[in-house]
């Protein structure tokens, strides 16, 4: 007996004696379940991400799609916040938003939600700052104007650093304007509510003095007690004008400019007189005698504002462009209507004319 149990113990069994423990290791553990749990939990938020945006969409019945450029799109829907999507992906990107506004061609699009403005880039799918800006205008050459928590106006780089070193305070006035540079210029409101012109410094180059100022990226208009001063591209002037005057940018970048009492003018692009007159539409002058449309064999022409003046048979100018309204009555005489200055304001006034464009008679 003793004999077989050494031989046992040579051979390795053990049959009456304890187990050895068995050691586990968990370091697998440690790794793998943290894992999956947060995989668990990105499995269970897209799939509540994805129902969510279906029943959005469903729910909206209705919204209007913008492409926003770098396979973004805007989802605007009725009655209730928008959307920022990725084009061909279920889940949205971002939500709640209030409005933006951009253009597909630029990288930077002005989004508002709760009040507060950011700027999300269509590059990289991110924004470039957090909602901190009250207010916030498109990028025009490279800079962007924003309203911070001081309600203090400035103007940042596509990083969100300062660009300009100048700061104005924010006025309502540009509340519904355009914030741009065209060509290091911008319009800009003092704080008495005058408008004026600053550079890419912020220095002003155009004092704030002005009612009021537009521009159509060829000319800038300022308008003052009732004159007007054109400015090209770069700020210089070459047309004013005052009271009584108006102007229209036609689409060859020539500036027409009429006046009720005197012959209307053809600027160039560069503000060089082309010419004293111009029309655009003639039609033949008629008159009705016993129920019978007649013809006098003279003309009537208009100018892009509806001004009208009279011609001869043979062309010839009889009478300046300033009449808001030119009828025959008789074979050689016409019923003119003008508006008139007077110190009541502006007054409306008939006149009877000769066939060569004389008054005869005033009403």
């Amino acid at each position: 007996m003793e004999t077989q149990e050494k031989n046992n113990k040579k051979k390795g069994f053990w049959s009456l004696s304890k187990p050895k423990p068995v050691k586990v290791s968990f370091g697998w553990q440690l790794v793998f379940i943290p894992l999956i749990i947060v995989g668990a939990f990105s499995i269970g938020y897209f799939a509540v991400d994805v129902y969510d945006t279906i029943c959005y969409d469903i729910l909206a019945s209705k919204y209007t799609t913008v492409n926003m450029g770098g396979g973004y799109e805007l989802r605007r829907y009725y009655g209730e916040p928008d959307r920022i999507v990725r084009k061909g992906k279920i889940c949205s990107v971002d939500k709640g938003i209030d409005w933006a506004k951009g253009d597909q061609w630029d990288s930077l699009w002005v989004v508002c939600k709760q009040n507060r403005c950011a700027y999300f880039n269509t590059r990289t799918g991110k924004y470039t700052s957090p909602f901190k800006y009250q207010k916030a205008w498109l990028f025009s050459e490279g800079v962007a104007a924003v309203v911070d928590e001081h309600n203090q106006l400035k103007f940042i780089d596509p990083h969100g650093n300062l660009a300009i070193d100048s700061t104005f305070r924010f006025s309502q006035e540009l509340e519904s304007r355009k914030i741009e540079f065209h060509n290091g210029l911008c319009q800009m409101v003092d704080t008495s509510g005058r408008y004026g012109i600053i550079d890419m410094s912020g220095k002003w180059v155009i004092k704030p003095k002005y009612d009021n100022i537009s521009c159509d990226m060829r000319y800038w208009v300022l308008n003052r007690n009732d004159s007007l001063m054109v400015l090209d591209s770069i700020g210089q002037m070459f047309i004013g004008m005052n009271r009584g005057h108006e102007f229209k940018i036609l689409e060859n970048g020539f500036i027409e400019v009429w006046h009720r009492s005197y012959p209307g003018m053809l600027y160039d692009t560069l503000g060089n007189l082309v010419a004293r007159q111009s029309y655009y539409d003639i039609q033949p002058l008629t008159y009705y005698e016993d129920d019978e449309e007649k013809n006098t064999e003279m003309f009537v022409y208009s100018t892009d504002f509806e001004h009208k003046g009279l011609l001869a048979p043979d062309g010839r100018v009889l009478t300046k462009a300033h009449y808001s309204d030119i009828e025959a009555i008789t074979k050689t005489r016409f019923r003119g209507e003008l508006y008139v200055y007077t110190e009541d304001g502006l007054e409306q006034h008939s006149v009877l004319l000769n066939e060569r464009g004389e008054i005869v008679a005033e009403k």
